[in-house]
């Protein structure tokens, strides 16, 4: 009960970003420019409560705690995959997951190995 109240009080005193924080270096799914998409980056500065995320694609921006998750693609992760690398995206889901290597098996049956860098989640 203690743990459920401490928790609660944290909640309050820094909000639910604080449950949410992000280091230098961390792997992010990261919502760029408000397109509704989440796409890998990197986070490689912080200031107050904002981080600066680069892209797997190089883009880069500067975004609030509210559009970033953990990078935790893993078997079974429903995604939208860039088929050979082109720049279309298709459905899909990741089958197999090593470092940042995947094989994606899409929705019309194609499958590829390729990298987190050509994925986008909703």
């Amino acid at each position: 009960m203690k743990k459920n109240l401490l928790t609660v009080l944290f909640l309050l005193i820094f909000g639910l970003s604080a449950l949410q924080a992000f280091d230098i270096g961390d792997r992010v799914m990261a919502d760029w420019s408000g397109d509704t998409y989440y796409y890998p980056g990197t986070v490689i500065l912080i200031e107050e409560n904002r981080y600066f995320v680069i892209f797997d694609d190089f883009d880069r921006e500067w975004l609030d705690t509210d559009l970033l998750r953990p990078e935790d693609i893993d078997a079974g992760s429903r995604v939208e995959c860039r088929w050979e690398g082109d720049f279309v995206y298709y459905p899909g889901a990741v089958r197999k997951r090593v470092k940042d290597a995947i094989h994606v098996l899409y929705d019309d049956g194609d499958e590829e190995f390729t990298t987190i860098a050509h994925i986008r989640m909703e």
